[in-house]
């Protein structure tokens, strides 16, 4: 795993994003994902934008997430709670280089040795 530490509300917001949507990509039957999955993300201009389509995946999704997934829930909430507070906020640079370094690192949602419903496995 990384050693991501909390540096900025703005990179934070978008790497818990990027970690959200690849936790959501995979939870994806299709054969052979690639990363152009990512292609609807590519020209977001503000936080609302993006997660409206965070929203979208998961409604797609929400039915292979347990409901104990704390780690998941507590992710989302914080997203949801950054764009509430900062609806007309840019999708800038910042927030940009924190969505793709969440979504490349290692994804915090999953664990090879965790209690029974906690997190999904690889």
């Amino acid at each position: 795993m990384s050693d991501y530490k909390e540096k900025d509300p703005n990179y934070d917001f978008g790497y818990q994003a990027g970690q959200l949507v690849y936790y959501l990509f995979y939870q994806s039957e299709a054969e052979g994902k690639t990363h152009g999955m990512l292609e609807p993300f590519r020209d977001i201009r503000d936080v609302k934008t993006l997660f409206k389509k965070l929203e979208e995946l998961f409604q797609n999704y929400k039915h292979k997430i347990w409901l104990g997934n704390r780690e998941f829930n507590s992710m989302f909430a914080k997203v949801a709670e950054y764009v509430a507070s900062n609806e007309n906020q840019l999708f800038d640079n910042k927030i940009k280089a924190g969505f793709y370094a969440g979504y490349f690192d290692d994804n915090k949602l999953f664990s090879k040795n965790t209690e029974k419903g906690d997190k999904d496995e690889y």
